[in-house]
């Protein structure tokens, strides 16, 4: 759902991933590719996209910024 103050903004998600992810710490190379799209190039999706989550969830990269 795109927040009304922010009517371009688009919303990235992993699927079945069950954690709240970073870009580019997660280690996820399709969200990777899109942060960095947007980040370097200015290119920004043309609507919300969810992207596969890793094969196996457990074994996902996590980190504890605390």
């Amino acid at each position: 759902m795109r927040h009304r103050s922010l009517p371009s903004s688009v919303l990235v998600t992993e699927k079945d991933t069950g954690k709240h992810g970073v870009w580019a710490l997660a280690g996820n190379a399709d969200a990777d590719r899109i942060g960095t799209d947007y980040l370097v190039r200015g290119v920004v999706p043309s609507g919300n996209v969810s992207v596969p989550g890793p094969k196996n969830p457990a074994a996902a990269r996590t980190f504890d910024l605390h």
